[in-house]
């Protein structure tokens, strides 16, 4: 059975196994693995509750992480950041992603980022801004499966960033 949710207390086993995947991807040298081990969960579920509704910081954006699980198995985690702030408005986007290395290519992403892209619109939000590194191919054709606009490149850290314009859907 597949579901779409945010983090409960019951899935700590299921987050460090997804954890320890990711951990193992970037330590074998995957640049674009973007993560930290998290020592304590509770805390951690803690914070991402609280980030959903004030980050404590004016330059940081509330934000909700979805994840998707299959048959009690994490498998990818989608980001939502709710308001365009800082560097997010250059190069980080509204929205990051990763799925693990053993179910890439299954098409797990872009049910994730349509999920997402509803959540922004009961939002009111019209247009997100999505953006993947120049050399990610995977991700930048996940995204461009949905109505989206290529705004050009941005640098930042060392590399160039595709930056898209995604239509989310009107009901």
């Amino acid at each position: 059975m597949m579901e779409i949710r945010r983090l409960r207390l019951e899935d700590k086993a299921a987050f460090r196994r997804f954890q320890d995947i990711l951990l193992a991807e970037k330590a074998a040298g995957n640049d674009l693995v973007e993560t930290k081990r998290v020592e304590d969960f509770e805390a951690f579920l803690a914070k991402s509750q609280q980030n959903e509704i004030d980050t404590g910081n004016p330059d940081w954006s509330t934000s909700t992480n979805f994840y998707y699980f299959k048959d009690g198995e994490m498998l990818a985690r989608i980001g939502c950041r709710w308001e365009l702030k800082g560097e997010l408005a250059r190069v980080g986007g509204h929205i990051g992603y990763v799925t693990r290395t053993d179910f890439r290519g299954q098409g797990i992403m872009t049910e994730l980022l349509d999920f997402a892209l509803r959540e922004y619109a009961a939002r009111g939000i019209k247009k997100v801004l999505i953006t993947a590194r120049k050399d990610n191919q995977a991700s930048r054709a996940t995204i461009e499966k949905f109505p989206a606009s290529f705004d050009g490149y941005a640098e930042d850290r060392g590399f160039e960033w595709a930056r898209y314009w995604v239509d989310t859907p009107s009901e």
